[in-house]
């Protein structure tokens, strides 16, 4: 089969970037034409020359974390048209991502060039402080649920949520509303964490299912 795995930054040493790296490694190893793309690529990924990175396509397209949000989201939507002309040119089976917000860009660019996707879920919309669809009408109905049930989240999310710029609530609001269409309308949603599809899964209303990190299971299934 041949597939593209894309994640938007592939430049730390990170439990996510060996993720993907040993996945699309497996892959390979399986014979499937396996494809990785990212949109920042730095030589800290390859974990000290362990994986070889000449054959990741990297679209090149900044992020700046002290921009606007609003030029934020200009940014990935942009992303989205350099990711379109990767997709063009490999035509996939199947496109995997593991962002919420990355699958945003694999939902709209499904709708026209008609491919599948699934999506790895991790739960970063709760861990990473920077996240505010977490405040959007959409998810914050369950907040208070969400932090409850994990500690450790009570760091990282403001309760009461707080007060958002007009512009940055708006936008917020279609980011959010797109996340959410995004991952109901993958293929299949992946998680490696039994936290997840309790968190996610209980309020996103779609059925998550808990997997071994394995390729095998995700063409598989």
């Amino acid at each position: 089969m041949k597939l593209l795995w894309f994640v938007s930054s592939l430049e730390q040493k990170g439990g996510g970037e060996r993720f993907v790296l040993e996945a699309v490694h497996a892959l390979r190893a399986q014979g499937h034409d396996a494809h990785l793309a990212c949109d920042r690529l730095a030589e800290a990924a390859s974990f000290d020359g362990r994986y070889d990175l000449s054959r990741v396509i990297c679209t090149a397209r900044p992020f700046d974390l002290r921009a606007s949000y609003a030029r934020r989201a200009l940014n990935k939507l942009r992303g989205a048209v350099a990711l379109a002309r990767v997709v063009r040119h490999l035509k996939p089976e199947l496109v995997i991502c593991q962002s919420e917000f990355d699958a945003i860009r694999l939902y709209l660019l499904s709708r026209v060039l008609a491919f599948r996707y699934r999506v790895f879920v991790f739960g970063q919309m709760y861990q990473f402080k920077t996240d505010i669809t977490r405040y959007s009408t959409v998810f914050r109905r369950h907040l208070e649920a969400i932090v409850a049930s994990r500690p450790g989240y009570r760091a990282t999310v403001t309760m009461p949520p707080p007060k958002l710029p007009t512009l940055t609530w708006a936008i917020n609001e279609i980011v959010s509303r797109l996340k959410y269409r995004a991952v109901r309308a993958a293929d299949r949603v992946f998680t490696v964490s039994t936290q997840v599809p309790m968190v996610l899964g209980s309020f996103l209303g779609f059925s998550t299912m808990t997997v071994n990190a394995t390729s095998t299971m995700l063409i598989n299934h």
